[in-house]
């Protein structure tokens, strides 16, 4: 399998007045096209700043990181965009569906402004829909859907770039433990079934036990690594 996420050495450091935070300290690792990983630690511990680098939201202080085998530290703000949109779905605990927007409305989102023909990402949508178990409320807005429902289509958007990389971040936080396991089997489907790249950040140990990778984080290090 070819690398699709390189670290190398990667830190982050903080300047808050006078107060110097270094939330990743020299942080190493890959992630291969198709593997299925939980980046795993408590509050504080670095996963989220894992996360924001990875998902280009952020910029690391020092270190190589490489997406696709190419190095981003020198990529302007507009190629960043160009990235997120087309090489990675994000999948985040709080759903952020727009309110006045059918689920099928939601999932268009990112594709919108590809130049796509509306035949063409409409087909897309409901397909993906379809396949995360929502193809009989395509036309509910996020109010009549319930937690775990709105989560399957926040799924369904982020798929609907077609990303080398599906990041999710505390994708099962705001469920119930019947509706988050729904969800994560949803997940694994993808991964084992579509061969998705599913990259998820959790503080659950029951979640990062069904991952084939896990990534333990403790004060900005890698406290260990089964891959």
């Amino acid at each position: 399998m070819s690398s699709l996420i390189e670290f190398e050495n990667v830190t982050r450091t903080f300047i808050m007045g006078d107060n110097r935070v270094d939330a990743l300290k020299g942080v190493s690792f890959r992630i291969d096209d198709g593997e299925l990983c939980a980046v795993i630690g408590p509050s504080g511990s670095g996963k989220s700043t894992i996360m924001n680098i990875v998902g280009l939201l952020d910029r690391h202080t020092s270190g190589k990181y490489y997406l696709e085998g190419e190095s981003v530290k020198a990529r302007g703000e507009d190629e960043l965009a160009r990235l997120r949109n087309h090489f990675i779905g994000f999948v985040f605990q709080s759903f952020f569906l727009l309110p006045r927007l059918t689920a099928l409305q939601n999932v268009c989102l990112p594709i919108l402004y590809r130049g796509e023909s509306q035949s063409e990402y409409l087909d897309r949508a409901e397909e993906l829909l379809s396949k995360v178990g929502m193809g009989t409320h395509m036309q509910h807005r996020p109010h009549e859907l319930s937690g775990g429902q709105q989560q399957r289509v926040a799924i369904a958007r982020a798929l609907m770039g077609k990303p080398s990389l599906l990041l999710a971040d505390e994708p099962t936080g705001a469920l119930d433990s019947k509706t988050s396991q729904e969800v994560m089997d949803l997940f694994k489907s993808l991964n084992s079934d579509d061969g998705v790249t599913v990259m998820i950040i959790t503080h659950d140990p029951r979640i990062a036990d069904q991952c084939p990778r896990v990534i333990k984080v403790l004060d900005g290090n890698i406290e260990s690594d089964n891959g």
